[in-house]
């Protein structure tokens, strides 16, 4: 059982803990800056290509910054970035604006959705106890980005506004995730969920150990078979006594 734990719990770098959450406060901060844009009257929807170009540069330093082993999130939360501000650079003189904001939010939201349920998953191959904090987030963000991308599409949001909180929920929401890192590590939430998943380890080896184990059937001799065997060695041993008493009469 201790030897799970040691397994499924890993000391996580505090260093990594601290750019993720720099990160994610500049995306709040960018979100409480549109908002502001709409009170002084910036039109900063004509650049919006600028606003995911910004946190396309600023995740690059982050993952650079903190250079986890096989981990490359942060590098393809780049990517997304560069890809949907393209779109949005190379759409938006071409197109309504709710609709170039609506596909914009949508793309957004779907590969980033894919791209945090990736490495959910590969923490739950690893038995990583982190992959609650990263599902539950992804999940949240999800359900948020098609929201507003839905809400975009018909115009029933305020485009400035929207766009403003859109970020800030992002941001806080991202936020979540590193402060669920730190919850987990806690010494009763990182018991009890160890030994959730050490019950589901023994019943799944349990239920392998049933169907590939069967008894050994053990081959028996007949009786018969044994009681001829031993019939034929007596007749061999009498004939050889016979052969014996001939060849000591003919000596006499």
């Amino acid at each position: 059982m201790s030897s799970m734990n040691k397994v499924i719990f890993k000391e996580s770098n505090k260093y990594n803990l601290c750019v993720e959450i720099l990160l994610y406060l500049l995306i709040t901060i960018i979100g409480f800056v549109i908002l502001l844009s709409s009170c002084l009257k910036v039109k900063i929807l004509y650049n919006v290509y600028a606003i995911f170009f910004i946190i396309a540069a600023l995740s690059l330093v982050a993952y650079f910054a903190s250079r986890k082993k096989y981990d490359y999130e942060l590098l393809m939360f780049t990517l997304i970035n560069v890809f949907v501000g393209s779109f949005a650079l190379l759409n938006y003189k071409y197109f309504n604006e709710f609709v170039v904001l609506s596909m914009c939010i949508f793309m957004y939201t779907a590969f980033n959705a894919t791209n945090k349920w990736y490495y959910a998953a590969l923490l739950n191959s690893r038995n990583d106890a982190y992959v609650v904090s990263k599902a539950s987030i992804t999940f949240l963000l999800t359900v948020l980005g098609l929201f507003v991308a839905i809400s975009f599409y018909f115009k029933s949001l305020i485009a400035h506004e929207y766009l403003g909180y859109y970020f800030i929920a992002f941001g806080l929401l991202s936020l979540l995730e590193p402060f669920m890192k730190i919850l987990i590590r806690n010494n009763i939430i990182n018991k009890y969920l160890t030994e959730e998943k050490n019950i589901k380890k023994e019943k799944s080896v349990k239920v392998i150990t049933k169907e590939k184990v069967k008894p050994k059937v053990v081959k028996k001799e007949e009786p018969k078979k044994v009681a001829k065997t031993k019939a034929v060695k007596e007749k061999k041993v009498s004939k050889t006594k016979k052969v014996s008493k001939k060849n000591n009469v003919k000596e006499k």
